[in-house]
């Protein structure tokens, strides 16, 4: 899987259109406010059995849980397009790996693990869930030019795991202590229907992906909360001609208006990359359309994403929170299911 898409300097114009998807995303956690369906769907998952963690943003709109970890506070990233769950040095350093213990671990998402330098969060608490011997691997989680807030990356083994959902809207982890029986999930299924969500399968070949439409061209794109932005492949915007929106005027000195562009960052060796702003016309994810949608463009290949002859090919864009918010979505690992549910 892939590192985190994060925006480093947005331009003026392009932060307008940032503004305009996070004032959608407001609009919409407003309209559930009034309604009572924001409260009432939290009761909902608490009565069947889910656990509501609190989420953040960070200084970067990143969304954070807070926890404590050996005795420490800590900040956690929650990125569904991230590849395993991750520790800076810092976080790690009181923890004991699988070499030290000199034992392999069984487990439920990735089997049997022997790698020694993988660690064990033996003790885990977000919010007031407790979370057992939870596999990390240690790396540096520096960034170009950004100041990094969290302290470890909680990934999609995390969230397959301990049968997550994610309400990006309402900024709620939701978690489990046991798999929901059948009935229970056809039950919660039905509920979410009548409540107005409509649900788009979630293919797991390699990430977490949904099935779109492009200007009536089909991608695959990966559910992305640790993206600021939601974007497409270079290589798919050439294949499909699209082209760059501009500025209205240009600039002085120039007879040219500029592009709308900015630079995102990933982690450590992906570095800084310039992605620019195309309009389409259509966007859908399942059953849902829109129309006249901005999203950004850069080489998804820096990512380890759309990357021909590679697992990765088929992935060609990424669904990132902005967007994600101001679709209601909720990201059911057990069901395997995006759920959505826009306001108007």
């Amino acid at each position: 899987m892939r590192r985190s898409i994060i925006s480093r300097k947005v331009p003026d114009a392009w932060s307008g259109l940032l503004a305009a998807s996070l004032a959608l995303a407001f609009v919409a956690r407003a309209a559930q406010a009034k309604d009572g369906t924001g409260s009432s769907l939290e009761d909902y998952l608490k009565r069947v059995g889910y656990l509501p963690i609190e989420l953040k943003r960070s200084e970067h709109d990143e969304l954070l849980a807070q926890g404590v970890l050996a005795g420490k506070k800590r900040l956690f990233l929650v990125d569904t397009g991230w590849g395993r769950t991750a520790l800076n040095e810092a976080a790690a350093r009181r923890l004991k790996s699988l070499g030290e213990l000199g034992v392999t671990l069984e487990d439920s998402f990735w089997g049997k693990l022997s790698d020694p330098t993988i660690v064990l969060m033996d003790k885990l608490m977000l919010g007031r869930a407790q979370f057992l011997n939870q596999p990390a691997r240690v790396m540096n989680l520096r960034m170009d030019f950004i100041s990094v807030e969290f302290d470890g990356v909680l990934g999609p083994d995390f969230f397959f795991r301990n049968y997550c959902l994610i309400d990006c809207a309402g900024r709620r982890l939701y978690v489990r202590s046991s798999k929901p029986s059948d009935d229970a999930t056809s039950a919660i299924a039905t509920t979410l229907r009548r409540s107005g969500f409509t649900d788009v399968p979630m293919g797991l070949k390699y990430g977490v992906t949904v099935d779109a439409k492009v200007n009536d061209e089909s991608v695959k794109l990966l559910v992305d909360t640790g993206s600021v932005f939601s974007v497409l492949d270079s290589a798919l915007a050439k294949r499909i001609g699209l082209t760059a929106v501009k500025h209205d005027e240009a600039a002085v000195g120039s007879l040219m208006p500029k592009e709308w562009s900015a630079r995102v960052v990933g982690v450590g060796k992906i570095g800084a990359h310039k992605m620019w702003v195309t309009k389409l016309k259509t966007l859908q994810v399942g059953s849902l359309q829109s129309t006249n949608v901005h999203l950004g463009v850069v080489d998804l290949t820096s990512w380890h994403l759309a990357e021909a002859g590679g697992e990765s090919e088929e992935v060609q864009g990424v669904l990132g929170r902005e967007m994600l918010r101001a679709l209601g979505a909720l990201i059911d690992y057990h069901s395997h299911k995006l759920w959505l549910r826009p306001k108007d």
